[in-house]
């Protein structure tokens, strides 16, 4: 009995404990790699949609001006955004491409107590094509969540959406969805005529 009474309290201990589980450096690096293989599916906005905060994403990029929109603004701009990033890839010739990425290295760096950026050495096009992607993540319910995106050395996803809505709303006071719809729409066209 008392053996019985023991392994129950070993189980209940090592459950809550993984119920509790912080997730690792190694998590943050599979995560990473599962939304690259994700978005070389063709699935780009379901990626988005599953591997990234956008909430945290937006609150970050735009403050006040995202949290204090009503929940259906908020919903409508965090579609046009996993829109707005999949649309270059309208481009058959693009999405062949992306197919061909394989990831050289990947290495995470403690950003801060919550924040961890993982750098992905990519090649693709027959070691044609080489980029350095590096993602911000945060820990969200257990598990990381893209909070940032950055290629090589422009602008970083939180700062080419934060320009592209203050550049556009300067010319008309459209909301911030309708800003990504429209550019998203842009993109696809040119991406669909290469």
């Amino acid at each position: 009995m008392k053996l019985f009474l023991l392994i129950i309290i070993v189980f209940i201990q090592y459950a809550g404990f993984a119920q509790n589980r912080v997730p690792s450096e190694a998590d943050a690096v599979s995560a990473v790699k599962k939304y690259v293989q994700r978005m070389q599916t063709g699935a780009v906005s379901e990626a988005v949609n599953e591997f990234w905060d956008l909430d945290y994403f937006f609150s970050a990029a735009l403050g006040l001006t995202y949290l204090d929109m009503a929940t259906a603004e908020k919903r409508a701009t965090r579609e046009a955004f996993s829109d707005f990033v999949a649309a270059p890839f309208a481009s058959t010739n693009l999405l062949s491409f992306f197919k061909t990425l394989e990831v050289r290295t990947a290495n995470a760096t403690n950003a801060s107590d919550s924040l961890l950026a993982v750098t992905l050495e990519l090649t693709g096009d027959s070691g044609r094509y080489n980029a350095t992607n590096t993602m911000l993540l945060t820990r969200i319910g257990g598990a990381w969540k893209i909070i940032d995106l950055r290629q090589n050395a422009l602008p970083s996803m939180r700062a080419t959406v934060v320009m592209l809505w203050a550049e556009e709303r300067r010319s008309a006071k459209d909301s911030i969805a309708t800003v990504y719809g429209r550019a998203a729409d842009e993109v696809r066209r040119k991406a669909a005529s290469q």
